[in-house]
């Protein structure tokens, strides 16, 4: 099982409150997080009500591993598209835990169509780094970062290279919020 929680908060795309959903953009999301308490923001995401279906379908299934049955329902609930999976997972991950290396090959590869022939590039890559570094406040380092780590849109990404760059942009992120 990987790790699944990390600090923060997160609100998948698709709610299944009345089919209306959250598009509100980071520094927005921050704003009213700041303007809310926790019990209003849980009560105005319905999240007892979320919480009270994943345990009904537990107690129905009633499965060997009620861990990773509760992750493999929150999960099918979040974003369907790979790319949005991938952002997600790699969010919430822990570089310092053991099974790091593991998630970050499987999160490769769902981005790699292996029957096809077709592997990860570079502006998928790009799109991806750059939406992971979107947190980091201070604009010069991110830059900075981003450079050293930006690939062209048509360059083939391999494992190795893409293992490094996500690596370098959570590593930073953890020793930006530890330094704070």
């Amino acid at each position: 099982m990987i790790n699944r929680l990390q600090r923060g908060r997160t609100t998948p795309l698709n709610s299944t409150s009345g089919g209306a959903t959250a598009t509100a953009s980071p520094s927005t999301s921050l704003h009213l997080s700041a303007q809310e308490s926790d019990q209003a923001f849980l009560e105005r995401l319905r999240v007892k009500e979320i919480i009270s279906d994943a345990i009904l379908n537990v107690a129905r299934c009633k499965p060997d591993d009620p861990i990773d049955f509760l992750y493999n329902y929150f999960d099918a609930q979040c974003q369907t598209k790979p790319f949005d999976r991938v952002l997600t997972r790699l969010r919430l991950a822990d570089p310092k835990h053991s099974s790091f290396e593991l998630l970050l090959t499987e999160l490769y590869q769902s981005l790699t169509n292996v029957t096809t022939d077709v592997v990860l590039n570079g502006d998928l890559y790009n799109k991806l780094i750059g939406n992971l570094a979107n947190t980091i406040t201070i604009n010069e380092h991110r830059l900075s970062l981003l450079a050293n780590i930006h690939l062209r849109p048509n360059d083939p990404v391999s494992l190795n290279v893409f293992s490094h760059g996500i690596r370098a942009i959570l590593l930073y992120k953890g020793w930006y919020f530890e330094g704070q």
